[in-house]
């Protein structure tokens, strides 16, 4: 499951948009594998993925799925297929269907939090990755996806607070120069809005003392 992990970590840390109208392929009727062998079905599964046929692949390993075929050979794959292909709702679709049969499984809970993200739904984003945290409090990942669900939901403050929880658990490697990177602009920005917002007292402050200026003015004129 590594590979696709870090395939859909990418996917969300490169904020792709999603294809609104994917849905998971599904064999025409009459079902022509219906028939077919779980092993041949995961033959011609893998190799139409290898060779980028990603709408055959999906509906070939979803067909072993049916047949009973094991988690581990045709869930990743799968997963991984439909990403390729950006046919982020259908992977979406496949992760819950799976995540439903194993809700323990974290390793799934995550993607299925990435591909929220992925496809536009942070609130649910949150809630699998808050679940994901509180059952692998030791796992870093998390919380860097949580804090892109906080800043697409447009909470900054605790987008913040989910870096820094990251970066207390894995202080190096490439995800924590981005998290740092991703904290330094948060700060510049926060720094650039306080000299807004004291530009703006300034010139309120001018322009209350005008009146008085020129009412003072008024009064010479009339003395005159």
């Amino acid at each position: 499951m590594t590979n696709l992990r870090t395939m859909a970590l990418a996917l969300a840390l490169a904020g792709t948009a999603a294809c609104s109208h994917s849905q998971p392929a599904r064999p025409h009727s009459p079902d022509p594998l219906a028939s077919a062998p779980v092993s041949l079905l995961l033959k011609r599964g893998r190799a139409f993925a290898a060779a980028g046929d990603t709408i055959r692949a999906e509906q070939y390993l979803v067909a072993a799925s049916n047949r009973g075929a094991r988690y581990r050979d045709v869930v990743p794959l799968l997963l991984q297929t439909c990403i390729r292909g950006q046919r982020f709702r259908a992977a979406l679709a496949h992760a819950e269907h799976f995540l439903a049969r194993r809700p323990q499984d974290d390793k799934l809970r995550q993607m299925t939090g990435v591909l929220y993200l992925a496809t536009g739904s942070p609130d649910r984003a949150r809630e699998a990755l808050e679940t994901v945290i509180e059952d692998s409090p030791e796992s870093a990942e998390p919380h860097y996806l949580l804090a892109m669900a906080h800043q697409q939901m447009g909470d900054q403050r605790l987008a913040v607070r989910e870096l820094r929880a990251f970066l207390e658990l894995e202080p190096t490697g490439a995800m924590a120069r981005s998290a740092r990177a991703w904290l330094q602009k948060s700060d510049a920005v926060a720094d650039a809005s306080d000299d807004d917002d004291g530009a703006d007292d300034e010139d309120t402050g001018s322009r209350a003392e005008r009146p008085r200026h020129h009412r003072h003015h008024r009064h010479h004129r009339s003395a005159r």
